[in-house]
């Protein structure tokens, strides 16, 4: 466990955005249910998990623009296309994990995100489509 103090300098507005962070991690061949009783325990301190999904997200997450909203079938598949991306993210470090049914998950999602595409490529393309697939080959 290493506890560090962070202080983060952003160029574009001086900003200076300081946290305290907890990292925690598990040693070759320990049990990876550790990690669930050290959360246990750090939750009971009133410690919890950062909302930020990365330190360059915390420290620049406030001047990334929101994404903009789209009504009616464009929204509905960035809203499917972001969480099959999120499953496909996910699943790539349970496979380098060796987790089981890690490669279908993957699978599963990349199809998922291919079919998307293809079925509303004609609908968003600002150019007209062709019937090529990613490798340059006619679909058949």
């Amino acid at each position: 466990m290493v506890v560090d103090d962070v202080t983060a300098i952003r160029s574009i507005d001086d900003a200076e955005p300081q946290w305290r962070e907890i990292e925690v991690e598990l040693g070759p061949g320990a049990d990876p249910s550790i990690l669930d009783s050290v959360e246990e325990l750090l939750v009971a301190e009133g410690i919890t998990r950062s909302p930020s999904p990365s330190k360059v997200h915390r420290v620049l997450g406030d001047l990334i623009p929101a994404p903009r909203h789209l009504r009616g079938t464009a929204g509905y598949l960035r809203d499917y296309l972001a969480h099959e991306r999120q499953t496909l993210l996910m699943s790539d470090i349970a496979v380098r994990r060796d987790a089981p049914d890690a490669v279908h998950t993957m699978r599963k999602a990349a199809r998922r995100i291919r079919s998307a595409l293809q079925t509303y490529a004609d609908d968003f393309a600002s150019t007209p489509h062709s019937s090529r697939n990613c490798a340059g080959s006619e679909d058949v």
